[in-house]
């Protein structure tokens, strides 16, 4: 039992942080694709006397097209340096008719399947690196291989071993498909309806079709409602149109018990007062109360009921039962037209739905995680894959309904019909924008995707991985592998519950429970596993406020750190990096399970929690101005910038020029100093704000039409022989403060465009306002950086490096801070890590017994000594090490301010937002706030003056916009014409007004004098 904690390493070897995902997916390019094509498997045309069948569905590895006949491999690293996408092809077996002949065909293209990161096909699994050369590996034949590739083949591949994988790479950007919660599907659910009542629904989902069916409850009968039908459809006319005629089989499809007949004999009734007795009166009630006679098939051809006029009596029962077939309980497979099953499932529902309403079982509840379950990527692809798939099959249906196949002269090939770029765009296009349409269902979700956070490891891992807390037994064979978690899976020593099994089972939290006398069936391994992987970061969190634990699960995913062990060769958009980060001295066992240690997001600082000067107040924190210098709490942020060389038109590509020199002085144009011959800047390069890293000159696209030798007319487009003309289109460097070149790339992208990448560095010592926190949820930011000199000191001469407000402890009751200040201050003094696991960490008896036994005190307080008089401080003071996080948050990055700028073309105003270097508005509130104030000068400053004066054109004899300083419109003369000082906007919204025929007009007088207008009106 004391090594029961071995167990949850070996769970994560055994299954990995993402393997949910990467199962998820692996199943559906293994198995539900090949379903989805096995029930779409022909498209024929049978005026055309032609058909083709799809015999089998494969998808190769990822590869790259460079403009050669041959794909390449790629690998995820070249994605993201070239903005390619990392998918593979999706190959198909043919059989299809060329000129009444047969035909097969092999490896027929028909689109490119995005590739998940540590799938089975992925290259970071299935190939080895080998001179150089991507080579397959030959335990990917096998399909029990899952163990991937080892940490130095990953670095060959330029991947970080600790990357987890399970996200997609689309056009050089790293999405990750987030889980779905629904409801589960296949599942009978009884549910309170605020209008209906108690309402029994199942929710069908199969290869094939998908569609929900309802029972519901009406004056003590059972209706079925189903959007197919006008009315709702008594349930007994529903039994007798799937044959079953008999009342004494009805019931007994029901139940035996007599108050379940007795609930159903009023719904019995219902067939006699409809005089329906057959099968046949059954399908003639139903078929006249379709809400339309059309349903769609599979190519999106609409079939037809036919009128019971226009039918044999024995075929309407065919129309009908198929059209049943379609719509109720889909998911229950048939054969032929035997709805026995289907019947007998239809009992059932009804009968829960009676015992329901007697309140002998309660109704499900929706918020109950045994009636949900989690969509992950696999099937979320699977959806989309087969509304596209169907999409293609059509648009071939519709292209070889067009072409006459028996008249052709040449051999007919299917293969130059097929549009690749159908299901390539689709699937691209909806894991880049995250929306997913399912047009066939009228299904819309957005937000399924969302961009990797590559801020910290942390924040990668928060956006992928969730912790399992279901665990079991363990022996000590597990430190020694002599045992893992498989084999303990298979003895039994292990098990898996899910949500409905733990409904009737006793779990114990840990050993000490199994003393209680009461009889458990299962014993959790731990109880920390319960934390996910952010919050099991956090030392002691049980002796935290719940919302402290919740606010550093959203901290730590802001925090600076390591990113990743490839972070030095990536060019991701916005990289954080911290110059110098630390491992924690308090760590959990997560901790270093999630390899939080090697990839950590922090620095270990010397803390005082005390009062200094009124600067710490509201949390803010008075930081050491030696430890800055020293490198406290440093970070760089790197920023890319890039151009596409395209080619327009008129076949001629962009292009990059070097630095211009003005004729006049002989001197380098302004913005181009930093350029180099090729048109980008030099590495190591200073750049200031609007200087040129990337010199790019876009070709004038010039075209005219004009009339050939027949005299038709033409469009001439100009070719790379009259296209001489370029425009400069740069691409400049924005900040206040200046930059640095790192690294410069020069790659193509897929089509063979050529790309310039620029990643610039920017170094980040700790200011006033910047953003920190300690792992507790207690943020604050820095009120005042002082001299090590001002501060004071222990009797050993340390200075700390933060200084605390005591006040920030009471409210927030965060008592894990202080137990990490024991424990910290007990790891540093033993030189060894300290535990403080959650409900397991070392407890504070065990910390303040390190303390004395080295001379300190035992609650880890000191004195200390001012740094300005050199007297003891008349208190002892709490001091020690605290692992503090710098977050993302900096003074920097928020700056907005501006005198003058540019304004939008409409109303003349400011511009909003600080990338546009908009002003900062002044709104109603703020307006009514000057009224109170009597402050009208500053009002007009802000609202006119500062913002959109305008002097416009009044007449005063009619009052209305005159069209010119000489001449009134409306009044035929210029004799009163006189100039109004006025907001742009307002005079716009005088013109818009005359435009809906309401006019607007002004009544002038003389202006008071001021010292802002002399003479106004």
């Amino acid at each position: 039992m004391n090594q029961i904690h071995y167990l949850v390493p070996s769970f994560l070897a055994s299954k990995g942080l993402v393997k949910l995902h990467i199962d998820s997916f692996n199943h559906f390019i293994q198995t539900e694709i090949k379903n989805i094509v096995r029930a779409n498997s022909r498209v024929s045309v049978p005026e055309a006397n032609w058909w083709l069948e799809y015999n089998d569905i494969y998808i190769k590895p990822p590869t790259v097209n460079d403009g050669g006949v041959v794909a390449s491999r790629v690998t995820p690293h070249d994605c993201r340096l070239r903005d390619l996408t990392y998918a593979g092809e999706i190959l198909v077996d043919v059989t299809f008719v060329r000129q009444n002949e047969v035909v097969s065909k092999k490896g027929v293209l028909i689109g490119r399947m995005p590739i998940m990161l540590k799938s089975s096909i992925c290259v970071l699994n299935v190939y080895l690196l080998l001179m150089g050369v991507l080579i397959y590996k030959l335990s990917f034949l096998c399909p029990l291989n899952e163990l991937g590739k080892s940490p130095s083949e990953l670095m060959r591949l330029k991947e970080c071993p600790l990357d987890p994988g399970g996200y997609f790479i689309i056009g050089g950007t790293e999405k990750v498909v987030l889980m779905q919660e629904q409801t589960s599907k296949n599942r009978l659910i009884i549910e309170e309806d605020s209008k209906r009542g108690l309402v029994c629904s199942v929710t069908s989902s199969s290869a094939q079709t998908k569609s929900k069916t309802n029972i519901v409850t009406k004056d003590d009968k059972f209706y079925l409602s189903h959007n197919s039908f006008i009315v709702d459809v008594p349930i007994a006319i529903l039994f007798k149109a799937m044959n079953i005629t008999s009342d004494q089989e009805l019931l007994q499809l029901i139940g035996t018990e007599e108050s379940v007949w007795a609930n159903f004999v009023p719904s019995l009734k219902l067939c006699l007062e409809y005089n329906i007795h057959t099968c046949l009166d059954a399908c003639n009630w139903l078929h006249s109360r379709l809400r339309q006679p059309r349903y769609r098939t599979a190519f999106g051809a609409s079939r037809t009921l036919r009128t019971a006029a226009n039918i044999l009596e024995t075929d309407i029962i065919l129309e009908i039962q198929r059209f049943l077939r379609d719509i109720i309980i889909t998911h229950i497979e048939m054969e032929k037209l035997n709805f026995a099953p289907r019947a007998f499932f239809l009992g059932q529902m009804v009968r829960y739905l009676i015992l329901a309403n007697e309140k002998r079982i309660p109704p499900d509840d929706r918020d109950f995680y045994g009636n949900k379950r989690i969509e992950l990527a696999g099937s979320l692809l699977a959806l989309l894959f087969e509304d596209v798939f169907k999409t293609f099959n059509e648009d071939l249906w519709l292209t070889v309904s067009k072409i006459d196949t028996k008249r052709r002269c040449t051999p007919f090939d299917i293969s130059r019909h097929i549009k690749t770029w159908m299901i390539t765009e689709q699937l691209n296009r909806a894991i880049s924008s995250g929306n997913w349409i399912i047009k066939r269902f009228r299904m819309m979700r957005h937000g399924v995707t969302q961009v990797v956070s590559r801020l910290s490891y942390v924040a990668a891992l928060g956006h992928m991985t969730r912790m399992t807390s279901q665990f079991e037994k363990t022996r000590k064979d597990l430190r020694h592998n002599v045992l893992n978690w498989d084999d303990l899976l298979k003895k039994g020593l292990v098990e898996y519950l899910d949500v409905n099994e733990l409904n009737d089972c006793l779990v114990a939290m840990d050993e000490s429970c199994l003393t209680d006398g009461n009889h458990y069936t299962h014993m959790e391994i731990d109880p920390a596993t319960i934390l996910g992987v952010v919050a099991g970061l956090i030392p002691y969190p049980d002796h935290n406020q719940s919302p402290r634990n919740t606010y550093q699960c959203a901290m730590g995913k802001q925090a600076i750190g390591t990113v990743a062990l490839n972070q030095q060769i990536r060019f991701d958009t916005l990289q954080c990096q911290m110059v110098y980060p630390q491992k924690p001295l308090v760590q959990s066992k997560t901790i270093q399970m999630m390899h939080f240690d090697e990839l950590p997001a922090g620095q270990n600082a010397i803390v005082a929690i005390m009062s200094y000067s009124g600067y710490d107040v509201e949390d803010a924190l008075v930081i050491n101005q030696a430890s800055i210098d020293r490198g406290f709490a440093r970070a760089c942020v790197y920023r890319r910038s890039g151009v596409h060389l395209k080619m327009h038109e008129n076949a001629v590509y962009d292009r990059l020029m070097g630095p211009s020199i003005e004729r006049e002085t002989g001197v380098l144009r302004r913005g181009d100093e930093v350029l180099q011959a090729d048109g980008v800047a030099y590495i190591g390069a200073c750049v200031n704000d609007r200087q040129i890293l990337i010199n790019k000159e876009m070709p004038v696209v010039s075209s005219s039409a004009v009339l050939d030798n027949a005299g038709s007319l033409s469009l001439n487009v100009n070719t790379p022989e009259n296209a001489t003309e370029f425009k400069r289109c740069p691409v400049d460097y924005k900040g206040i403060e200046p930059s640095y070149v790192e690294k410069v790339m020069f790659s193509t992208s897929e089509g063979n465009q050529a790309v310039v990448k620029i990643l610039l560095r920017q170094t980040r010592r700790p200011e006033v306002g910047d953003k920190f926190s300690s792992r507790h949820g207690q943020k604050g930011v820095v009120g005042l950086i002082v001299r090590q000199e001002d501060l004071p000191f222990s009797t050993n001469g340390l200075t700390p490096d933060i200084i605390m407000n005591p006040h920030g402890f009471p409210s927030r009751m965060t008592v894990g801070k202080l137990l990490e200040v024991l424990g910290s201050k007990a790891g540093a003094i033993e030189g060894k890590i300290r535990d403080g696991s959650a409900f397991s960490g070392d407890p504070a008896e065990v910390l303040s017994q390190v303390l004395i036994d080295h001379g300190y005190h035992y609650l880890g307080k000191e004195i200390l000594y001012s740094g300005v008089t050199g007297a003891p401080l008349e208190a002892f003071i709490y001091f020690g090490p605290v692992y503090y996080q710098r977050l993302k948050h900096m003074v920097m990055d928020k700056v907005h301010a501006r005198s003058r700028g540019p304004v939008t073309a409409l109303t003349r105003q400011p511009t909003e937002g600080r990338s546009r270097e908009g002003g900062l508005r002044v709104g109603e509130m703020e307006r009514d706030c000057f009224i109170a104030y009597g402050t009208s000068q500053l009002l007009l400053e802000r609202l006119l003056l500062s913002s959109d004066a305008y002097d416009a054109c009044v007449c005063e004899k009619c009052g209305l916009l005159a069209t010119s300083p000489n001449w009134c419109q409306y009044c035929r003369s210029s004799r009163q014409v006189v100039s109004v000082r006025m907001p742009y906007a307002c005079k716009l919204l005088f013109q818009e007004l005359m435009c809906m025929r309401i006019l607007p007009r002004l009544r002038l007088r003389t202006a008071y004098h001021s010292s802002i207008h002399t003479k106004s009106r």
